[in-house]
């Protein structure tokens, strides 16, 4: 059975690579790889300046996936990492000081221990820490512009060679964020 050789698979890789790092990318899914490449490429991780995508598509279509498959190829290229995923309901339900504090905390590989008690302090606290080393942060499923604003408000914040990947359904978050067309990857549907 194909499924449970790539099952026993994935198992086999996830006993090597660091558990903590990596991502559920679901099931193997047709067209995946392609579009892995075409991200990787647009990236350029030997590039030395900062970087920010944004993927674009409906819902349900895979922006998560590849981010994640993305995510799990890269992350070992930057000094720290952050996937914050499903920005929009966590948001919602737990607030933007709690998402400021999940990405505080991946970038201080949990050595932060400050308090945070407002959007702003959190603001200022990303601000500092992501202009000291280079940075992998995904945020998926954003929004609205004050969910940009409390993670990663200017591009000028991040230190050279990070890389910033933004998922969203709605075009309209990804050029307030001052994205050009060609820093948009849209998803399509197989």
């Amino acid at each position: 059975n194909q499924r449970e050789l790539i099952k026993s698979i994935v198992a086999e890789i996830q006993k090597v690579l660091p558990a903590d790092r990596l991502l559920d990318e679901g099931e193997y899914i047709v067209g995946l790889e392609h579009r892995v490449k075409e991200m990787m490429k647009r990236l350029d991780f030997e590039a030395k300046d900062v970087r920010i995508i944004g993927v674009h598509g409906i819902g349900g279509i895979g922006k998560t996936t590849l981010a994640k498959a993305v995510y799990n190829r890269s992350h070992r290229f930057f000094e720290a990492s952050s996937f914050i995923e499903n920005v929009r309901e966590e948001s919602k339900s737990k607030g933007l000081v709690q998402l400021q504090k999940h990405l505080i905390q991946d970038i201080s590989k949990g050595k932060h221990r400050k308090r945070i008690s407002n959007i702003s302090q959190g603001t200022q606290m990303i601000m500092q820490m992501v202009g000291s080393k280079s940075i992998l942060l995904v945020l998926d499923d954003v929004n609205e512009q004050e969910q940009l604003d409390a993670l990663a408000r200017k591009i000028s914040w991040f230190h050279s060679g990070s890389r910033i990947i933004i998922t969203t359904r709605q075009v309209k978050i990804l050029k307030l964020a001052g994205l050009p067309a060609e820093a948009v990857y849209m998803v399509e549907e197989l």
